[in-house]
């Protein structure tokens, strides 16, 4: 059986590709209206027990807390308090941590494996990742935000081999009907705007290894970017290289050097290469 879950589902954007791709599909989100809304939309699967609703906040603080419901864009809602707080209305939520709530259903399920972690929690991915490392939960796929450095330093030091980059602006635009492969045959499946898109395979082009999944970003930077991972390690790379010419020549030398320090530091401690 295979298992997927979807933490942070919003409006069950992925829950039709998801569906395609495995048995059992979990949505979780912090939002009460939208867990509700998709239980109405999604009524089908639920009855067939094929997908899973969990209104719950992720975190590893008290049993329960405050979660920050934008009033006019859903997916800005967050467990984390926001700076302008007037766009937002406060509910209490209970909080569970994301490795305990999986295990939950690996256990209900008597799975072993994961198929694929979709993590997409608006200023709380690095906590959610963070938890299932420690723990280690490691799926075959995982699905990240990477709004800044934290997410890609949890990324260097865990198991994951291979990765993709998928633009958020891309998908549902240039990214939109897409060919898939799902557990029998391949199909086409139609990604909305605010989905999180392909993962692994279903992505056009080759797999980066953590070098240039490094140099990716430090070239580009951070932002609206989600990264595909893979546990298994690919046969044929796309190679990054440092783009010198992206820095003023006086700051460049005490990058290259920086990034020099920064590789071997982790090719000690965490063994990445």
């Amino acid at each position: 059986m295979k298992i997927i879950f979807d933490i942070g589902c919003n409006e069950g954007q992925n829950f039709e590709y998801y569906l395609k791709k495995a048995d059992v599909v979990i949505g979780i989100d912090g939002d009460e209206s939208l867990i509700n809304r998709n239980k109405k939309k999604f009524k089908s699967y639920i009855n067939k027990k094929k997908l899973f609703l969990e209104n719950i906040a992720l975190s590893n603080s008290k049993s329960y807390s405050n979660f920050y419901i934008h009033k006019y864009k859903n997916v800005l809602s967050q467990l984390k308090k926001p700076k302008n707080i007037h766009d937002y209305k406060v509910v209490k939520i209970k909080n569970t941590t994301c490795s305990t709530l999986i295990k939950k259903y690996l256990k209900k399920f008597n799975i072993k494996k994961i198929k694929l972690i979709k993590i997409d929690v608006e200023n709380s991915s690095e906590e959610v990742l963070n938890d299932l490392i420690k723990n280690k939960i490691f799926s075959n796929y995982l699905s990240v935000e990477a709004h800044d450095s934290q997410i890609l330093y949890l990324l260097l030091k865990s198991p994951y081999k291979s990765f993709k980059i998928l633009n958020g602006n891309d998908i549902g635009t240039k990214i939109k009907n897409l060919k898939i492969k799902t557990k029998n045959i391949s199909t086409y499946n139609l990604f909305q705007k605010h989905s999180a898109g392909p993962y692994g395979d279903d992505i056009p082009g080759k797999y980066y290894n953590k070098l240039s999944l490094l140099n990716f970003f430090i070239n580009n930077g951070f932002g609206w970017i989600d990264i595909s991972c893979s546990i298994k390690s690919s046969k044929n790379y796309k190679i990054v290289e440092y783009k010198k010419e992206i820095h003023n020549p006086r700051f460049r030398e005490k990058l290259k050097q920086l990034i020099n320090d920064v590789i071997i530091i982790l090719k000690k401690k965490f063994k990445l290469f």
